[in-house]
């Protein structure tokens, strides 16, 4: 009988990126945010804002923004929801 092909785990998979081979860089960046109270996270029409308000009473905004011409979504955005403010 032959043995089945075992798929490797996407964790291991992922581990193996994340190593650094000579003197290139990592694929994947992990950013640590310390103190954090809460996030907020909403659409856009080009993409999707992170805000995330810290204990001392200081916002960090993230702004994710697709390449443009490029929009993956199924839908619209609604503008009265989203606003920059």
């Amino acid at each position: 009988m032959a043995k089945k092909k075992v798929k490797e785990h996407y964790v291991k998979r992922l581990l193996k990126t994340l190593s650094l081979k000579g003197n290139k860089k990592a694929k994947h960046k992990v950013i640590n945010i310390n103190n954090y109270e809460r996030f907020w996270e909403d659409s856009t029409p080009t993409g999707h804002q992170i805000r995330i308000v810290c204990q001392d009473d200081s916002t960090l905004h993230i702004n994710l923004n697709w390449p443009k011409g490029y929009n993956p979504r199924l839908h619209k955005v609604d503008p009265k929801r989203w606003s920059t403010g």
